[in-house]
């Protein structure tokens, strides 16, 4: 893994996040050995996250970008082996311009949800448990890709499609994204167009 340095050269350009040069949190090889939103929401509000809890979801401001964390895989409420993160774009786009973007990176998947929001997610799987510096590299990255999205969006913006689904969701998908986009509307988690302000979202140098 190579993801330390890159991280913090990222951070360094970010406004009002600040974090120890030595790790985004403390012992970050150390193994975090469940994915509930209990385990993780520390975890975030350490690596200077702004996080806060609603219901089934943690909302996370990372220097003005939201993500939404959803835990899953869950065998009871202390023990879950996956977390799903979302980045919610409030933008007009299409299917199109979002299968196109997946193309062209595989970082995080875009899905066209409807015609002003689009979704972008990752997926943590922690079946024998995930190290903890990673965890908030992957939010971190997330939130850095939305601006990755909204400068290939607005450089297509001619593009506009009708399908309610990229090829990379199926129904089932779009209907829980779509669940996660109401939540972000009445929470005020959707993203717009916050410009260019993230560095490179490439791995973080451990050497």
């Amino acid at each position: 893994m190579r993801r330390i340095a890159v991280f913090f050269a990222a951070l360094a350009a970010l406004p009002g996040l600040a974090f120890a040069q030595s790790a985004p949190v403390s012992n970050p090889t150390g193994l975090l050995p469940t994915l509930t939103l209990e385990a993780v929401a520390p975890l975030f509000a350490e690596a200077g996250f702004s996080v806060r809890r609603d219901g089934q979801y943690l909302v996370i401001n990372v220097s003005g970008r939201t993500v939404v964390a959803e835990a899953a895989a869950c065998r009871s409420a202390n023990d879950c082996d996956g977390l799903f993160l979302y980045a919610i774009a409030n933008s007009r786009s299409s299917a199109a311009v979002a299968a196109e973007f997946n193309r062209r990176q595989r970082i995080a998947r875009s899905v066209y949800v409807d015609e002003t929001s689009v979704a972008l997610d990752r997926y943590l799987i922690g079946d024998f448990g995930v190290a903890r510096g990673s965890v908030v590299v992957d939010v971190y990255v997330l939130a850095s890709m939305l601006d990755n999205w909204f400068q290939y969006n607005n450089s297509q913006s001619g593009v506009i499609g009708i399908s309610a689904k990229t090829l990379e969701a199926d129904d089932e998908e779009i209907e829980r994204l779509k669940s996660v986009v109401a939540f972000a509307r009445t929470e005020n988690a959707l993203n717009g167009d916050l410009g260019e302000g993230f560095a490179d979202t490439g791995h973080v140098n451990r050497d």
